[in-house]
């Protein structure tokens, strides 16, 4: 378990990273944040700091490719920045060394050499005509690609792309990939494509950093009610709030309210919609998501019905 708190010249945010963590939903928040982060460590005078628990993170031991919602890469024209440069290089410097090239070569140097008739006619002219050099770098600009079956690629199909392409760069130092909002277009046999590419890339040591409101993206991290919730927080503040409700909390029913809170924050709900008083440990365990959220500086929700008096009274001296 281990906790970043990224600190911006505005605010500071703790989220739960593993090897791949999840910032769920589509908050304008994790929008921004995850710009911060790719700021932090591919800009030079960055004013964000990130800190694994204490310790600064030292950006020149790691690289960082952030692959946006609105993604975008140009198949028929590379340029010096694309992403498909190196690959279009890999092309090219196998090409060169075909035979066919060296005989291109020399057919065009022959063809140059059929100028020489059109070039008397324009000697009276003061000119002269030639073909332009044809080199590596005359090959590389007619190496283009298209897609397989589309006119287009979608915005899935674009992120995968990108994807592959950071994959292919060796991992000389830690790595992390940001990937945001990938559901966006896709269908659920594209993802799991997806999820077996990332799930081999963590196997190699590649780390990721998901914004999407699929569930199944690692580590979860959730903003509910102006707050920052995941289950390493809950972790933190265990044992505060264990002793201050006013009974017996063991770790089973500490984990079963955790387990039940991250519910409530997960699909944005009241605890009145998930709670019902028929439930076993109903009333302790609305009195640990009460106190949870106390010391969370988290505005308390009014006490549900059917707690026992004693546990109301409780409750209601938390606001």
């Amino acid at each position: 378990m281990k906790i970043w708190n990224i600190v911006t010249p505005e605010k500071e945010y703790e989220i739960e990273v593993g090897n791949c963590t999840l910032l769920y939903g589509q908050q304008l928040v994790w929008n921004r944040l995850i710009r911060q982060v790719d700021d932090f460590f591919n800009t030079r005078n960055s004013q964000i700091e990130i800190f694994e628990g204490s310790l600064p993170i030292n950006k020149r031991d790691w690289r960082c490719f952030f692959i946006p919602y609105d993604a975008e890469v140009q198949l028929s024209k590379i340029t010096a920045n694309s992403p498909l440069k190196d690959v279009q290089t890999d092309v090219v410097d196998q090409l060169k060394h075909s035979p066919l090239f060296q005989e291109l070569l020399e057919i065009w140097a022959d063809l140059d050499g059929e100028l020489q008739f059109i070039n008397k006619r324009l000697k009276n002219w003061g000119i002269h005509t030639s073909l332009s050099v044809f080199d590596e770098k005359t090959l590389a600009s007619h190496v283009i690609f298209n897609p397989m079956d589309e006119e287009t690629l979608s915005p899935i199909q674009l992120k995968m792309l990108l994807l592959n392409i950071i994959l292919e760069k060796p991992i000389d130092k830690k790595t992390l990939i940001i990937i945001e909002l990938p559901e966006l277009f896709a269908s659920n046999q594209e993802l799991q494509k997806l999820n077996i590419i990332v799930d081999k890339a963590i196997a190699k040591g590649y780390q990721f950093l998901f914004v999407s409101k699929h569930m199944n993206f690692g580590v979860s991290n959730f903003y509910y009610k102006e707050r920052i919730i995941n289950s390493a927080l809950l972790e933190q503040i265990k044992r505060k709030v264990c002793n201050e409700v006013p009974f017996y909390c063991s770790e089973n029913l500490y984990d079963k309210a955790k387990e039940i809170f991250l519910t409530i924050v997960d699909n944005s709900i009241s605890e009145g919609d998930i709670l019902h008083p028929s439930i076993e440990n109903y009333g302790m365990i609305v009195t640990i998501i009460h106190v949870m959220m106390y010391n969370l500086d988290m505005e308390v929700p009014q006490v549900p019905q059917g707690l026992e008096p004693n546990l109301k009274r409780f409750i209601r001296d938390l606001h």
